[in-house]
């Protein structure tokens, strides 16, 4: 009798341990969900403006007057429409008139930028040029779209170095450092089988299969979230040292983390 009670009170204790660690789990989840996946909302609908927002193979989500939504690859911008075609390649043609809404799907890079008179200034990288970058001084892009903040030149030779980091990275490296974390960890509990007892012994830790892959799922999961926080938050390092020919090599690298 002693040793069931004894057991119950342990398998107790580990499901108390675990829902607080679902818990946590849980909110790292929601946290990361939070994360922005920069969608652009632009519903000034002409082509001058839609020039500005849009480049050819840019991903967007366009919403319609009637409710119904739609994805597309942009194509072109002409003068009274979108013209795109869907991941099946089917062509596609949106008149603006049609159109109530369209998000945009990009990376915005924020970027610290180090002068060669060592002062420092940061924002999202606008876009790469052939001898200087242009960037927007605010971590918002609606700034820009609404006119509130001007777009910063930055030519090579006042370049000292960049620290580029993708703006809302850190919370999708959990996300997916979590969900990566508790897969596996599940797995591996599941594969190590349930634990078996004497009756005639006392035994501390008595668990399931579904209480490994439970338990291993939530601490791989906590674990992979802190690395995949960890990995993100790191920025990259380009250095320029003032020199053109610097810019020019890391140009195409800089370019791909533009938004323009």
């Amino acid at each position: 009798m002693l040793l069931r009670i004894s057991r119950t009170l342990n398998n107790l204790w580990i499901m108390k341990i675990q829902s607080y660690l679902g818990c946590l789990l849980a909110i790292i989840f929601v946290i990361s969900s939070c994360a922005p996946i920069q969608p652009l909302t632009n519903k000034t609908l002409n082509q001058a403006e839609l020039n500005i927002q849009l480049r050819k193979d840019d991903k967007i989500k366009v919403t319609k007057k009637d409710g119904s939504k739609m994805d597309m690859i942009i194509d072109a911008v002409e003068e009274s429409y979108l013209l795109g075609h869907s991941k099946k390649e089917d062509i596609l043609i949106v008149p603006y008139d049609l159109i109530d809404d369209i998000k945009i799907y990009k990376s915005l890079y924020k970027i610290t930028v180090k002068k060669s008179d060592k002062s420092k200034f940061s924002g999202l990288l606008w876009s790469v040029e052939e001898n200087k970058i242009t960037v927007i001084e605010s971590y918002d892009i609606q700034d820009y779209q609404l006119q509130q903040i001007p777009i910063i030149e930055v030519y090579a030779h006042e370049i000292e170095k960049l620290k580029l980091r993708k703006k809302g990275g850190i919370g999708r490296g959990v996300g997916n450092g979590a969900s990566i974390g508790f897969a596996t960890g599940a797995l591996l509990g599941l594969i190590s089988g349930s634990d078996s007892c004497d009756p005639n012994k006392i035994c501390l830790f008595e668990t399931s299969a579904e209480d490994k892959a439970l338990g291993g799922g939530i601490f791989f999961g906590l674990v992979g979230g802190a690395v995949g926080a960890i990995i993100n938050a790191i920025p990259k390092s380009v250095t320029i040292n003032s020199s053109m020919d610097q810019f020019k090599s890391n140009q195409t690298r800089l370019k791909g983390y533009s938004y323009r």
